[in-house]
């Protein structure tokens, strides 16, 4: 109990981000951002509802390809540690996985709705959310870190930035 209350008092906290996350998630993100629109464009799928669904169904394997290598390679590494997900880490994984689905609901809805100009604002803010979330129970660096991205992509929203610069 000695070592628990001055692991606390020195301000360590009880999720950590793996370094390997980062890194990951990253190269899935760009690979979306970059791929994309080379990808699912007008001519291939000429028909909206269609085009719709085979975006959709490109953000479920990208994304669901990175999930299940993050998954893996994480539970390796804590295997590999002989440490356990602490109830936190498994709360915020789920708050992750939730502004991850409103990202890909919204890059969706935007096909029929129109506005996919706020596709990579509205991303920047639902990732900045969650670093900033995240952040709160593991290093500090985070919370600042995911409110930079939640203000960047507020300010791409409120300025109506054109979407080629809020892709990069």
């Amino acid at each position: 109990l000695d070592e628990i209350q001055s692991m606390l008092a020195a301000g360590h906290r009880n999720i950590r981000l793996e370094k390997h996350t980062l890194a990951l998630w990253g190269m899935a993100g760009g690979a979306l951002c970059a791929f994309t629109d080379l990808v699912i464009t007008q001519q291939r799928f000429p028909i909206p509802w269609v085009r719709a669904v085979a975006l959709l169904v490109f953000l479920a394997i990208v994304l669901s390809g990175g999930a299940v290598v993050y998954f893996n390679y994480t539970r390796d590494r804590a295997r590999a540690r002989d440490e356990t997900f602490s109830f936190a880490q498994r709360q915020v994984t789920k708050i992750w996985w939730l502004l991850v689905g409103m990202g890909v609901l919204f890059t969706f809805a935007v096909s029929f709705f129109g506005g996919g100009y706020m596709v990579y604002g509205v991303w920047l803010v639902l990732l900045g959310l969650g670093l900033f979330i995240y952040g709160l129970f593991s290093e500090q660096i985070l919370e600042w870190i995911g409110v930079i991205m939640i203000v960047l992509g507020v300010v791409a929203l409120s300025m109506n930035i054109p979407y080629s610069a809020t892709q990069w």
